[in-house]
């Protein structure tokens, strides 16, 4: 399948295949959305076509009103035209030889009136890679009737370079049907990728215009043109991927009316910048009448540039929706329709998770049956298109509703509150309601924290809401403790993560002593011990201490000490000094403790013993 039309279908598979994956909870209540299928498009229906159709486009080739479809085939260098009835079905594929070699592949496709005789045409990007100057645009002008003639001269030599992707339409304001060509380097080239315009004659054949080439050896083309008018100046302006080899970027060209651009500005669409941008589409997906950008880069991911107006872009932001824009469920928002299903657009830049049913594709969306939605249809992978009639039977996804943790400090009087945030996975248009209730872990309703429970709702168009629970200051030294926040009973939404941990951070301070080392010498010596509080208290503190024997002994090699340490209100360190007895004595190191015993009851025990290392000074033989 080409890379252009195959996109939509590949994301939205990668996509709403996934489970979400969530933080790891005492209660398990994981839920994917994304593998909810909701019915949108009805059952495909397979129309044969030439060999293995790349790509495909959409309009009235035998001018009977109706939508038809037209592929490239990759497989035998032919183009199928299936002309539609007006009940959204198609007649059997009407398949003309282009005379295109067959080792050359069709990248692209496009349609116009080449020669203004009021039949549409096609137009094709060969990507010609060896034989340049040869096919590398083919124009198949079109006889009416659904059928095309074999390619006719371009009139014009991208000669060194090999087209890639082709887009039509009126850039000098003329009335003739003009192309933006973006090219490959060729076999026999070291130059970058390229973009051109080709000013139409009227006649099927084209003038060279503005060109721009990329700077540098870089050896993937540019790929498919989006033509739009980003400045709102009444102008065709086009933006250009960048492809694969380059940074993440939309270059933007915007024009001057009469053929030629300014030089391009670039449009980033990914961080880290490596990643490359494959595809891009147009639309103004958060109703504010300036046109955005939806950007599909390498690794997958897709990025939302919103339009500033005047052909800059806001920074991008990432999406988890790519696909064909399109109002599918006729709500005024534009949607991304991809597979047998759509991204649906909340008209704010949001879009909810796919939805769909059964095989299907919409690379291209048209209203096949006149009943005013648009339907789907694209290629299948072999040698057929799939139609998908829209049955308008579109629902938004139900909004996953998750509660986060909370973590506070207790206090020592009164309450303190716990701040939990309700999160929905997208705005939902009703409101959704939610039961909470609290539970025990280490902590203890009534003597640390309050119990709660209630029903919150998060009113239709908003995200989020938050609720406290009360939790109780006290002076009593206890370790961290926990409660949970469970989830229940939601209605209009269903649960993702179903419960929340509050953490209640004990603050009564913890005594701790340090490790002393050092050489006994000749005579006495201090040992200095610090004792310290990890935090300053309002209260005074008290603690025991006391020496013990370890391999060296008391009254022989230091001064037994026992006594009680007191720290005043806001004092956080206290000294205890031990009188080591040096000596001139060949012997090995020695240690002693002081061990910290019997806290006062507002204060926690940390390290409660002190290692006195007395090391040896004295010649050893």
């Amino acid at each position: 399948m080409s890379t252009r039309h195959s996109l939509s279908a590949s994301f939205a598979r990668s996509h709403h295949s996934k489970v979400r994956r969530s933080r790891a909870v005492r209660s398990a209540c994981l839920e994917a959305l994304e593998n909810r299928q909701l019915m949108s498009f009805a059952p495909a229906v397979s129309y044969p076509t030439g060999a293995s159709p790349q790509l495909v486009v959409t309009a009235d080739f035998d001018n009977d009103g109706n939508s038809d479809l037209a592929t490239a085939n990759g497989g035998d260098s032919t183009v199928s035209a299936l002309l539609g009835n007006r009940d959204g079905t198609f007649q059997p594929a009407v398949t003309s030889p282009t005379g295109i070699p067959t080792d050359i592949w069709m990248q692209s496709l496009a349609v116009g009136d080449f020669n203004d005789d009021g039949m549409l045409d096609l137009v094709s990007g060969n990507n010609d890679y060896y034989r340049t100057g040869t096919y590398e645009v083919s124009i198949l002008l079109g006889n009416g009737d659904g059928t095309f003639a074999p390619a006719a001269p371009m009139g014009v030599s991208l000669t060194g370079m090999a087209s890639w992707f082709v887009a039509t339409g009126d850039l000098n304001g003329d009335g003739k049907t003009d192309l933006v060509v973006t090219e490959n380097p060729s076999e026999d080239s070291m130059s970058g990728p390229g973009v051109k315009v080709l000013l139409g004659r009227g006649d099927g054949t084209f003038a060279g215009g503005s060109y721009y080439r990329q700077e540098g050896d870089v050896t993937v083309g540019y790929h498919a043109p989006v033509l739009a008018d980003f400045n709102r100046d009444g102008k065709i302006d086009v933006g250009v991927p960048t492809g694969t080899a380059l940074k993440g970027l939309v270059k933007i060209f915007l024009g001057n009316g009469d053929g030629t651009w300014a030089p391009p500005r670039d449009a980033v669409t990914s961080s880290p910048m490596y990643q490359g941008t494959i595809a891009a589409t147009v639309g103004d997906f958060n109703g504010d009448n300036r046109l955005d950008l939806v950007a599909l880069n390498y690794n997958w991911s897709a990025s939302l540039l919103l339009g500033n107006g005047d052909g800059t872009f806001q920074a991008w932001q990432s999406i988890a929706a790519w696909g064909t824009p399109g109002d599918v469920n006729g709500d005024g928002a534009l949607d991304l329709a991809a597979g047998a299903g759509a991204y649906l657009g909340y008209g704010n830049g949001n879009f909810a998770p796919w939805v769909g049913s059964g095989a299907g594709s919409s690379a291209v969306l048209a209203d096949f049956n006149g009943d005013g939605r648009l339907d789907g249809a694209g290629p299948n992978g072999s040698d057929a298109l799939l139609v998908s009639i829209n049955d308008g039977d579109w629902s938004f996804p139900p909004p996953a509703v998750s509660v986060s943790d909370a973590t506070v400090t207790e206090g020592n009087t009164g309450t303190v509150n716990a701040t939990f945030t309700l999160t929905l996975s997208q705005a939902s248009n009703v409101d959704v309601t939610v039961l909470y209730n609290t539970a025990n872990l280490s902590a203890a309703a009534g003597s640390d924290y309050a119990a709660a429970s209630g029903n919150l709702t998060i009113p239709a168009g908003q995200t989020s809401k938050t609720f406290t629970v009360a939790v109780k200051g006290d002076r009593l030294p206890e370790p961290n403790e926990t409660f949970a926040v469970n989830l229940g009973a939601p209605t209009n939404a269903s649960i993702r993560d179903c419960q929340g941990i509050g953490t209640i951070l004990d603050d009564e301070p913890r005594v701790s002593i340090n490790n002393v080392s050092q050489s006994e010498g000749n005579g006495k010596t201090s040992f200095t011990f610090t004792v310290s509080l990890s935090a300053a208290y309002d209260q005074p503190v008290s603690v025991n201490y006391a020496t013990a024997n370890g391999t060296a002994t008391a009254g022989a090699d230091y001064e037994s000490k026992t006594g009680t340490l007191t720290f005043a209100p806001g004092e956080r360190t206290k000294t205890i000094t031990i009188v080591i007895f040096g000596d001139k004595e060949k012997e090995a190191n020695e240690t002693f403790f002081l061990d910290l015993f019997a806290p006062s009851s507002n204060v926690l025990m940390g390290v409660a013993r002190g290692i006195g290392t007395i090391f040896n000074d004295d010649a050893r033989v």
